[in-house]
């Protein structure tokens, strides 16, 4: 047996023992890989809105951003667990909401006062059940209400998934850490995978229109899940002993993912496809996180960083502003640009005055938290923690 750092004797539990070689918990560093993958995901929402959807797969990056959104956030309540012998739900809402609410709503609100003073006119206007929808994170749902128009700000169905998986998976978490070894926590995390891919199947075989198979948070959740897994099991930062993939094997994971791409055929989209991209993800996000050759070296570039510092406004703004310069720019090669410019200054405003001072106050809150144990360096500086695609 050996103890944790709470003091707590453990028993080779899921937490606790991260090797028979040491005694010391690792702790989540930061892992310069992830800016680069996040840059990637927004990038292909970006250049898939931009006109290039035919070409570019931007449903893509929102897997991408769902995996990512799993492997960090349960990463981290790895590792405080392992710090504190145990997980602050309160903090972690707090700290939840702190990341999300603020450039959300601030983004939602610039947006409507250009609606309502007729600078940025739309084909219909926002209705009210629609913008509540956003506000709430219900809009993934919206179809069994009879798909109220809200305010086209990117992707907020994609954050309405994340924010469904955030409102209960840490709950889950805190029993499988205390119940279940590290194997049973993969098992469970397969088993909750196997679920969502059961219901796509079910809605293809029996509904006639399942596109919702796309955007519902009960058909989609195995895309953050299959992240889950990675940071319970195998973890590349966390555990000593994790598997090492290597080159062939994330070969052969790019060959899953362009299968996954380039069958068109509509009930393997709308079922399989998120699965095999889920396996996929496992294994090329643990061969870059391993990397420490020349694919690192391209994935923590400094455009990589500063992307992935903007990424969830750029996220946030970038459509909404490619309709608002279509109004006034005919040609398309002039306006995404512009637009794409414009949404870059507003994510760097964004980052300099709201998201910026809000990371540091998170840091505070989880300092205060931590002080009694030895504090460890969180993934991402603690500001790039969170990131969508659309």
């Amino acid at each position: 047996m050996m103890r944790t750092l709470s003091g707590k004797v453990d028993d080779g539990g899921a937490e606790g023992i991260v090797s028979a070689r040491s005694d010391t918990p690792l702790l989540m560093s930061r892992i310069p890989a992830l800016d680069g993958i996040r840059t990637i995901a927004v990038l292909l929402v970006m250049g898939a809105h931009g006109g290039l959807g035919s070409l570019i797969p931007g449903g893509f990056g929102v897997t991408v951003f769902f995996f990512l959104s799993g492997f960090l956030i349960t990463s981290l309540m790895r590792s405080e667990n392992r710090q504190t012998g145990t997980v602050s739900l309160a903090q972690f809402y707090i700290r939840r909401f702190i990341r999300i609410l603020p450039p959300l709503y601030i983004s939602l609100a610039l947006c409507e006062i250009l609606i309502a003073s007729g600078i940025f006119v739309l084909p219909r206007s926002p209705e009210w059940l629609g913008v509540v929808s956003q506000v709430f994170f219900f809009q993934n749902y919206a179809s069994l209400f009879g798909n109220p128009i809200g305010i086209p700000l990117t992707g907020i169905w994609s954050l309405a998934v994340e924010e469904h998986f955030y409102m209960f998976f840490p709950l889950c978490y805190v029993f499988l850490v205390r119940k279940l070894s590290q194997k049973q926590q993969l098992l469970f995390c397969l088993l909750v995978c196997a679920i969502p891919l059961g219901f796509r199947i079910y809605y293809a075989l029996t509904l006639a229109d399942y596109s919702g198979n796309y955007n519902w948070s009960h058909t989609r959740i195995d895309s953050i899940m299959f992240g889950v897994s990675l940071a319970l099991f195998n973890n590349p930062r966390l555990d000593r002993d994790a598997w090492r993939p290597h080159s062939t094997h994330a070969i052969l994971a790019i060959a899953i993912l362009f299968i996954s791409l380039i069958v068109r055929d509509e009930l393997f989209r709308q079922t399989l496809r998120y699965t095999l991209q889920g396996v996929a993800l496992y294994i090329l996000f643990s061969y870059a996180i391993w990397d420490s050759g020349r694919l690192a070296r391209l994935l923590a570039s400094p455009f990589s960083v500063i992307v992935a510092r903007y990424s969830y406004t750029l996220y946030l703004i970038h459509l909404p502003l490619l309709l608002l310069l279509r109004q006034f720019i005919a040609s398309r090669l002039l306006s995404v640009p512009v637009a794409y410019m414009l949404a870059f200054l507003y994510a760097a405003a964004m980052y300099r005055w709201v998201e910026r001072p809000l990371a540091a106050w998170r840091h505070r809150l989880h300092s205060a938290r931590t002080d009694e144990f030895e504090k460890p360096v969180h993934a991402t500086d603690l500001i790039h923690d969170r990131s969508h695609a659309s």
